[in-house]
């Protein structure tokens, strides 16, 4: 850099350029100046977001933005011109300016903007997670952040490489009740932990819905919404997003055993301190006589995990020597078996900072200071494979065991080719 006053800074742009350098610290980055091109605002200005899926996932994003004010969208994008104008209308309502695009590469490309927002169906998260770090934006995700257990992997990598911030959007973590719950279990309230009840859901199957009659809508880009998908006719089936439509597909996603299931199965991660590390055996849910056996979860010190086919996600039954703690649904608070277990012991809570109340908050706190979110890259890695194995162990059939330091499943050279799937050219992760 030259010029007057520029001696001893770096523009923030620039600086998010440089971040493959300083990948060994990809969290300790400084990002208190100003981005290249913009005015010389305070750090406290908000950041610059694109939305990248205009469907309910990215209107409930844009609808807390609106409440929280952390960001300024500048750009929506979706394959379906019409729910992106939609979307865009509304911004306009409040700012205007907001760019409307169709390929996600577009707003990648645009040096204006500092982070993505994820919101598209599940077989596109990796690979726009991963090209969005290449393109020097931080990530928030939806959940699940993939489509398998190798796409996970290498959105920690990649992220990492590039000096990223990536958040999954696994909101519980930061429910203040949901903390004092984590505290209690870890602090031994409960004694040791012998099981845990979680609501898993389903697995998805393959899709075999054929070609529709009616054609694929004016302004809707069938070819890119498949992206990496293998190919497929058109029918407005595949693009619903409910478990009636693309969630209950393979192609597509892991059905409400991942939608749900890895917003269940990462609390119990988090509550058992276990964000580097997971399970090492998943058994298939099967009929004994009369009695069917749920699928169930094991931990190397013997913790069990009992799925159950509930529907909401984040709740979570944990039994202990003791007595048992049941989280509710959303912030609703805990209840202990016995009562008076709600006064026991307490670690130190689980965040090694100060954490925001809420995601979006921590997720612009995080882009602005370059810290660790509460819900990062690894630990979302982490949580979404135990919910990919466990899908592999109900559809193969076959009782799988996991290697969590290598991530290998042993044994089975069947099942372990499933931990990925090929992609389209031209995509890659």
């Amino acid at each position: 850099m030259s010029g007057p006053g520029s001696r001893n800074k770096m523009s923030r742009r620039a600086l998010l350029k440089a971040a493959p350098v300083l990948a060994v610290a990809p969290y300790l980055l400084a990002a208190s100046a100003p981005r290249r091109g913009a005015s010389t605002t305070p750090p406290s200005d908000r950041v610059t977001a694109a939305i990248i899926g205009c469907g309910r996932s990215g209107v409930n994003w844009i609808e807390n933005y609106y409440r929280l004010r952390q960001f300024q969208i500048v750009s929506v994008c979706d394959v379906d011109e019409s729910r992106r104008e939609h979307v865009r209308s509304r911004i306009e309502r409040r700012e205007s300016g907001t760019k409307s695009v169709r390929d996600f590469r577009e707003a990648l490309a645009d040096e204006s903007i500092d982070a993505v927002v994820i919101a598209t169906p599940d077989h596109w998260h990796a690979v726009m997670a991963c090209e969005a770090a290449r393109a020097n934006k931080d990530i928030y995700c939806e959940s699940p952040i993939s489509l398998t257990v190798r796409e996970a992997r290498q959105i920690a990598q990649v992220s990492g490489r590039y000096g990223r911030i990536f958040q999954a959007a696994m909101g519980h973590r930061y429910y203040s009740s949901y903390r004092r719950g984590c505290d209690l279990v870890r602090g031994g309230a409960l004694g040791k932990i012998q099981k845990i009840h979680v609501p898993l859901g389903s697995p998805s199957q393959y899709c075999t819905l054929g070609a529709s009659s009616s054609p694929c809508p004016q302004g809707f880009d069938w070819d890119l919404w498949l992206g990496p998908a293998p190919p497929a006719p058109y029918h407005p089936n595949r693009c619903l997003s409910t478990y009636d439509g693309w969630r209950s597909y393979r192609e597509y996603s892991g059905g409400s055993l991942v939608g749900y299931g890895a917003g269940s199965l990462d609390l119990v991660q988090w509550v058992l301190d276990a964000d580097s590390t997971g399970p090492v055996e998943f058994v298939p849910p099967r009929q004994e006589g009369d009695k069917s056996i749920p699928l169930t979860i094991r931990y190397a010190d013997g913790t069990t995990v009992v799925g159950s086919r509930g529907p909401h996600e984040g709740t979570a039954e944990f039994v202990g020597e003791n007595g048992s703690l049941a989280f509710g649904v959303g912030d609703r608070g805990f209840t202990t078996w016995p009562d008076s277990l709600a006064g026991g012991p307490r670690a130190q809570g689980p965040e090694k900072r100060k954490v925001s109340e809420d995601a979006i908050t921590d997720f612009r706190d995080c882009v602005r200071t370059r810290s660790r979110p509460l819900a990062d890259a690894e630990s979302a890695c982490r949580s979404v494979t135990v919910a990919h194995l466990a899908c592999i162990a109900w559809w193969t059939g076959r009782t799988i065991k996991w290697d969590p330091a290598k991530e290998e499943i042993i044994g089975d050279a069947y099942a372990a080719r499933l931990l990925d799937r090929p992609k389209r050219m031209p995509w890659r992760c």
